[in-house]
């Protein structure tokens, strides 16, 4: 639907910049979850969280033998968090900050 789209831009106190695109109008062949990193010279995609190609780190090609969402490991996050364990999950401060 056209009205399910969004943009999100974010600049970081260290000057970095993030922009999140979410939007219903993309082809159905282009990859559902595509991600662009570039940081110092160098670029890495991410297709459907499938693939991941590197760019300046003399250029790589790196495909999963599954598609990993990791919503595994946030729930096992979570519940050490819930049971008072050591965890890795970022406190809500942390993200906010």
């Amino acid at each position: 639907m056209a009205q399910d789209n969004l943009i999100a831009s974010v600049r970081r106190i260290d000057g970095s910049v993030a922009t999140l695109t979410y939007t219903s109008l993309r082809h159905p062949d282009f990859p559902k979850e595509y991600v662009e990193i570039c940081a110092d010279g160098s670029t890495t995609i991410i297709n459907d969280l499938r693939e991941m190609r590197l760019y300046g780190f003399g250029e790589k090609n790196i495909r999963l033998k599954k598609q990993d969402k990791g919503h595994r490991n946030h729930l096992i996050e979570l519940a050490a968090l819930v049971r008072g364990r050591p965890s890795k999950a970022m406190s809500f401060t942390e993200v906010v900050k």
